[in-house]
């Protein structure tokens, strides 16, 4: 059964919301993409408020609730899967396309980047 929280739709199974606390209880654990970077200005900033919200997923209790995929937007646009985006994060640094290992992706959202269709919830 599928029930609809605003701008989140889950299985009954994955989420359930305790209704005397008011807060969700997670019974098994919830894929959380971090989308960050961007063709803007505050892209270093962006890196680092996505470096704190990993952080936060992977502290305590946290770590058993969420598994977090990260995706980053370099500043041509183009979004890179997990693998790249914890390397940027990593470092702290933009990405340099030269010398990757890995083709380019076509620039601006064409599709879910690899590993994004497991993502329930994304963060901005």
């Amino acid at each position: 059964m599928e029930r609809y929280y605003p701008n989140l739709t889950v299985s009954a199974n994955t989420l359930q919301q305790d209704y005397h606390v008011g807060v969700f209880k997670t019974h098994s654990s919830l894929c959380v993409g971090v989308v960050f970077g961007g063709k803007s200005r505050e892209h270093p900033v962006s890196i680092r408020s996505a470096h704190t919200v990993l952080n936060a997923l992977a502290y305590g209790a946290n770590a058993g609730r969420f598994i977090p995929r990260c995706f980053y937007i370099d500043y041509n646009g183009l979004w890179w899967p997990d693998s790249v985006a914890r390397s940027v994060l990593e470092r702290g640094l933009t990405l340099k396309t030269k010398g990757l290992l890995q083709s380019l992706p076509r620039q601006g959202f064409v599709e879910l980047p690899e590993g994004g269709n497991e993502v329930v919830v994304w963060f901005p």
